[in-house]
């Protein structure tokens, strides 16, 4: 569902809660980090969070930058440009992790394999020829539970075209 909203052309940052006395996950168990740009306050904080310069998770950490940017930010395109976006990827996760997937507007675009080591650092260039949306996820491979993290899209803009609607 989330990805039909940013195909629709929202720009809504991701979020969570953990839901603890309605399902049995504790409180804390889903969490959204944000990446402050100023000293920490709680106005700051919902800046970060309203700017989509986060990602959620329940799980892992994922920490990643495109063109040095954080989640949130604007890739700009030229008209008929093949841009390369240098993409860097840092996971932390306890529970294995076998793919870092790429989604662009709505479909795995890329798999990174992971190793099954603590910390790992992964970096690319992923090219892209038209305006939309990527975000980066990781799933963790846990048998009993749905374990992931994920990041708010970077929205890959052209002068003709600042917001990418899907008809589907």
């Amino acid at each position: 569902i989330y990805y039909h909203m940013l195909n629709s052309g929202l720009r809504l940052p991701p979020s969570a809660g953990s839901a603890s006395g309605v399902l049995p996950n504790p409180v804390g168990y889903n969490r959204v980090y944000v990446h402050l740009e100023e000293p920490f306050s709680e106005d700051a904080w919902f800046r970060g969070l309203s700017g989509g310069r986060c990602f959620v998770t329940n799980g892992p950490l994922l920490l990643v930058t495109a063109n040095g940017l954080d989640p949130g930010g604007v890739i700009k395109l030229n008209p008929s440009e093949r841009k390369s976006i240098d993409v860097q990827i840092q996971l932390t996760s306890h529970d294995p992790v076998s793919n870092i997937e790429i989604i662009q507007n709505g479909n795995i675009s890329q798999t990174i394999p992971c190793s099954d080591k603590l910390i790992q650092s992964h970096a690319f260039q992923l090219s892209v020829d038209e305006p939309g949306w990527l975000l980066v996820r990781a799933i963790a491979d846990v048998e009993n539970t749905f374990r992931f993290a994920t990041t708010a899209p970077w929205f890959i803009e052209s002068d003709e075209v600042k917001n990418h609607i899907s008809r589907r």
